[in-house]
């Protein structure tokens, strides 16, 4: 059993513990707080399925995507200017066919001269 002189210093401890929550209590929680502020920005920006990183990768990407679809417009435009040119000019036709498919008049040979592209 625990004798007068003990069950004094264990009652003052209790109290002096009590206190101690009593006076510090706001600053446990303001830590509590940041706390659980810091592991939900943490989760977030590393952890979740929509991450930082994930997002700026996937921003990159989009930027990626438009310049492509700039890129094939100018494309669209040039080949829609050639198709126009193809069908209402008749020298531009004949120019494009014996470049391209390698056709030729009557009489007339042609030479297909290619470069060798070799690193020495």
């Amino acid at each position: 059993m625990l004798n007068k002189e003990n069950s004094h210093i264990m009652e003052e401890f209790i109290l002096s513990k009590i206190r101690y929550l009593i006076q510090h209590y706001p600053t446990l929680i303001r830590k509590k707080y940041w706390i659980s502020t810091l592991l939900f920005f943490g989760w977030i920006l590393f952890l979740d399925g929509n991450n930082v990183y994930r997002q700026v990768k996937r921003t990159l990407q989009i930027k990626e995507l438009d310049n492509q679809i700039l890129y094939y417009q100018k494309q669209l435009k040039n080949t829609e200017i050639e198709r126009k040119a193809f069908f209402n000019n008749d020298q531009y036709f004949e120019k494009f066919v014996r470049e391209n498919y390698l056709l030729k008049k009557e009489n007339e040979d042609i030479f297909v001269f290619t470069e060798n592209q070799e690193d020495e």
